[in-house]
């Protein structure tokens, strides 16, 4: 079983860790991911024997996709952030077509959504009910039905549950974690806010990238 899936930017960022999520649940399925900028993530899937990775020209991009396409055998195809890159290929038939929204900010979800063929696609994939009622109001009546919630997954080789050292009642501060970058739409000033209406039992901890300089987090 093969699933393609497709999105510029080959780096450690978020969907980076949606793949990952995926591919460790299903060590079965084969997951061929096609980039079209290298962002220094080619390494990111290397411990993933079920994850193979290409970087290709995004003025190549169309014509790889469709050879790909009718070469190999893909129980399902999914395109992030590329809406004009969907318009142009031509998917077999028994190839599930979906196309996912892992944005929080709605102005570039509406301007994907103006720039794709929805009869086209089988599916519109959001991570939760709440970024599905978001996206919802968007959308031409006839194809709200496409909506369909897939969680994002916990990547286990990173995240693991084990007993608690202390018990609950022992532990006298409590983080609360915020992982993301200091620009626009990212949610930084949500954390702040939650953390201001939580208990003085907590306390805020966040990884952040500063790319290439601090001005952002200043």
């Amino acid at each position: 079983m093969k699933s393609l899936i497709v999105y510029p930017n080959c780096s450690k960022g978020g969907v980076t860790s949606v793949i990952r999520g995926r591919a460790r649940a299903n060590p079965a399925r084969d997951f061929e991911v096609i980039f079209f900028n290298d962002r220094g993530g080619r390494n990111a899937f290397d411990d993933l024997p079920n994850v193979h990775v290409r970087v290709i020209r995004k003025d190549r991009v169309t014509n790889y996709l469709n050879h790909v396409l009718s070469q190999r055998e893909y129980a399902d195809v999914s395109f992030l952030s590329c809406p004009d890159i969907v318009t142009k290929l031509t998917v077999p038939s028994e190839v599930k077509i979906d196309y996912e929204f892992h944005s929080s900010n709605m102005t570039i979800v509406a301007d994907e959504i103006s720039n794709l063929e929805l009869s086209k696609l089988n599916r519109l994939i959001v991570p939760s009910v709440y970024m599905a009622t978001q996206l919802e109001p968007l959308l031409p009546t006839d194809h709200v039905d496409q909506v369909t919630v897939v969680p994002n997954l916990v990547d286990t080789s990173v995240f693991t549950f084990d007993e608690a050292l202390e018990e609950p009642a022992q532990i006298s501060s409590r983080p609360l974690i915020w992982v993301g970058r200091f620009d626009k739409g990212k949610g930084y000033r949500y954390f702040l806010r939650l953390l201001a209406q939580l208990p003085d039992n907590y306390h805020g901890v966040v990884i952040v990238s500063l790319e290439t300089g601090p001005d952002r987090a200043a």
